[in-house]
């Protein structure tokens, strides 16, 4: 298969799957949990301290839409998610987690606002369902999943000066 037909599986894929996902988001109570992700520095055990990056000058990492992931189903996920309307937006996204300076909610709304400009760009035929995946994406790193690979980065990217 052609990358465009594999592009439109996954395309057709997550249409049919949008409503789903969307419901699960919802209906897991303890994903809406965000507990200790609005601060690094709280996190790190030094409340009102500038951080310092662990490796100064190196960019933080990125690795598009969707966790990084060793195993194959969260690798099937991600090429899901993957997608070239949104990847920009994912990439600057997992730069600004790994950026010591930026906090959790402004990484989100900045990726949130990627994406809504992103399908304001698409056909006009995609641009509303662009507009629901944008919100979906924007769901699920505004959560308790999200606030995970927040901190995890944070672990790894920063420290208390």
């Amino acid at each position: 298969m052609n990358s465009r037909t594999l592009a439109a599986i996954r395309f057709f894929w997550l249409l049919a799957n949008c409503e789903v996902l969307a419901r699960s988001l919802a209906s897991i109570p303890p994903l809406l949990r965000r507990d200790g992700c609005e601060t690094r520095a709280d996190y790190l055990g030094c409340p009102g301290h500038q951080l310092k990056p662990n490796f100064p000058g190196a960019p933080p990492a990125d690795n598009g839409c969707g966790p990084q992931t060793s195993n194959s189903l969260g690798g099937l996920f991600n090429k899901i998610l993957d997608q070239p309307w949104a990847s920009p937006c994912c990439q600057d996204h997992d730069r600004c987690y790994g950026d010591c300076d930026m906090e959790w909610s402004p990484c989100n709304t900045n990726f949130f606002n990627c994406l809504q400009d992103s399908c304001s760009q698409q056909a006009s035929s995609f641009q509303s369902l662009c507009s629901v995946l944008a919100d979906i994406y924007t769901a699920a790193v505004s959560t308790s999943f999200g606030c995970h690979f927040f901190l995890s980065s944070t672990s790894s990217s920063c420290h208390c000066s």
